[in-house]
């Protein structure tokens, strides 16, 4: 997730539970104090305040305008998220954080902690949709509330902004590239689409700044461009430079850009990577894009998970290769199992057919032997009639003569 001091340093957030949410008992009064006496990077040499982004601080194969443009744009759309909320649904443990789940100590509270996320996604409602008026702050207290207004859709992490409870009492801030620029605070609303065990989240903003929506809408589809273009140009590189960009607001701070590489590339999912990388993180961070040119960023999930476009699959051909060798070892290992049930089926079939027919030969030996006893019975219930009748013939005969 970053490096103190140069040194890199390979973080497993899922195994060890880490995060970076800068906490604030003392309110954003405290965010400077946490900034200038960072321990982590001290300085924050390998900052850079987004206004100052340059070519010079890329390596020399991406040091062209399309390459600064489409950071600038990513800049532009990255957020400072400030929660002042912990939700009482928050869970002990979850399965993708060792120990306990952040947070989970100040539910209820309203202890401040910030980090960072990107504009995703933007739609405006008219009184067409029905929607009602603009749900934020400034028009619900608002004699007359705008009809038309925009719902901004954020990427971040779930640890970041759990719940809708969390949500209404969390701001946004567009803008705040320095501290000259404070930027524009939007109105938390709700969550969209969650994830908790990747930890990644769809927090919902509301606003009836019409000029801001159509801006952050025009730039969302203008990011999306630029993506598309820069990964067909520098895709092929990447496992040469392995750059790693990422646009973040250390310590609540105003936006800093930090460059560096992936280092490893790690499988967790299916159809999800894992990428541990040297470029400079601070609390604030958590929720931050991880810009790789070869990666599809439609979704995140902590600072060091992506997922792989579908052209860019063959990048993990080695991982591919050991899941098709893990199915054949299941599918085979469940071949064996339903031969064994099978034969094992067999013999009791072939048990139970001996079992039926002894049964039924037994029966139609007892089935035989008294039909013969009977047979024998009557035939002497006969003779004995007959007997008797010639009797009473003989007499009678006897008689007459």
């Amino acid at each position: 997730m970053g490096n103190t001091g140069g040194k890199k340093r390979e973080t497993w957030l899922a195994e060890k539970g880490h995060h970076e949410a800068e906490i604030c008992y003392g309110g954003e009064a405290d965010l400077h104090k946490h900034y200038t006496g960072c321990k982590k990077n001290p300085g924050h040499v390998n900052f850079i305040p987004v206004n100052n982004f340059n070519l010079d601080h890329l390596p020399s194969r991406y040091r062209e305008v399309i390459m600064l443009e489409l950071i600038k744009t990513l800049s532009a759309l990255t957020v400072l998220i400030k929660v002042k909320y912990t939700s009482l649904e928050r869970p002990k443990s979850v399965p993708c954080f060792s120990g306990q789940y952040p947070f989970y100590n100040t539910r209820g509270s309203d202890v401040l902690r910030t980090g960072t996320g990107r504009v995703h996604d933007v739609v405006k409602y008219t009184e067409s949709d029905n929607k009602g008026t603009c749900p934020c702050g400034k028009c619900q207290h608002s004699d007359t509330p705008s009809k038309v207004w925009g719902e901004v859709r954020v990427l971040t992490a779930t640890h970041v902004v759990f719940d809708e409870s969390e949500a209404r009492q969390t701001r946004c801030v567009v803008g705040f590239d320095d501290n000259k620029s404070p930027g524009v605070s939007l109105y938390g609303w709700g969550v969209g689409r969650a994830d908790i065990e990747g930890d990644w989240c769809e927090f919902k903003c509301v606003t009836c700044d019409l000029e801001l929506v159509d801006e952050l809408d025009k730039m969302c589809r203008h990011f999306d461009d630029l993506r598309r273009k820069v990964r067909g140009k520098y895709g092929r590189f990447d496992n040469v430079d392995k750059l790693t960009v990422i646009v973040s607001h250390p310590h609540g701070c105003h936006k800093q850009v930090s460059v560096g590489q992936w280092t490893h590339e790690h499988e967790r999912w299916t159809g999800w990577l894992k990428y541990t990388y040297t470029t400079c993180t601070c609390p604030g961070s958590s929720g931050a894009t991880v810009y790789i040119p070869m990666l599809n960023l439609t979704q995140l999930t902590r600072l060091d998970d992506v997922k792989p476009d579908t052209a860019d699959k063959k990048k993990s051909k080695q991982s591919q290769t050991e899941r098709r060798a893990n199915k054949v070892k299941q599918k085979d290992k469940q071949t064996k199992s339903n031969r064994k049930i099978s034969k094992q089926s067999q013999t009791e079939r072939r048990a139970n057919k001996v079992k039926q027919k002894d049964k039924q030969t037994k029966s139609n030996r007892k089935i035989s032997k008294q039909s013969q006893t009977e047979r024998r019975a009557n035939k002497v219930k006969q003779k004995d009639k007959q007997t008797k009748s010639n009797r009473k013939i003989s007499k009678q005969s006897q008689t007459e003569r």
